[in-house]
């Protein structure tokens, strides 16, 4: 949490983009990320997320991309995302 900014980073492990088919927790983990952002946001903050197939390097990048308000990544986590392991921009 970065009270300065009012907003709240998730690092996202491998259970966020897991898929229906192998998962059977998946979609408890989706209903969840989805409370938690409705939630947040009702509160007034803002959410965002760094996946987990980021270096620590790219890490960073997206840090500064989120903190210039221009996050790359969903405040939901994407499945599709978990294929295609997209870079910060």
């Amino acid at each position: 949490y970065l009270p300065d900014f009012n907003l709240l980073i998730e690092r996202d492990g491998e259970q966020h983009y897991g898929d229906n088919r192998t998962s059977k927790f998946f979609g408890n983990q989706e209903a969840n990320d989805k409370f938690k952002t409705k939630l947040a946001k009702k509160h007034g903050y803002k959410i965002t997320r760094i996946p987990f197939w980021l270096t620590e390097e790219e890490e960073h990048k997206e840090i500064e991309n989120i903190l210039a308000g221009k996050p790359t990544y969903p405040d939901v986590p994407d499945v599709k995302q978990a294929t295609t392991k997209p870079k910060p921009k």
